[in-house]
């Protein structure tokens, strides 16, 4: 299996925003609490094989749910 996700948008280079504020934020879906929860749990060497591994979810999911939570604030670049 190719990592072409990782090319585009290492997960290393993520941080969880300290600032973000879920005041004006719609609920979390299952998949991007459980993201975020491994996201937290891994600070470093994160590959999207892992997180869909450990997460049950696709690769493309597991995309798909890091650039929702960087639309939604919660995730940014370091």
């Amino acid at each position: 299996m190719t990592n072409h996700y990782n090319i585009n948008l290492p997960l290393d280079t993520l941080e969880v925003d300290p600032e973000y504020s879920p005041q004006s934020h719609r609920g979390f879906s299952r998949k991007e609490l459980f993201v975020l929860g491994w996201f937290v749990s891994h600070p470093k060497e994160r590959t999207y094989e892992s997180l869909a591994r450990e997460c049950q979810i696709t690769t493309q999911e597991g995309y798909e749910v890091i650039i929702d939570l960087l639309q939604l604030g919660v995730l940014r670049r370091r």
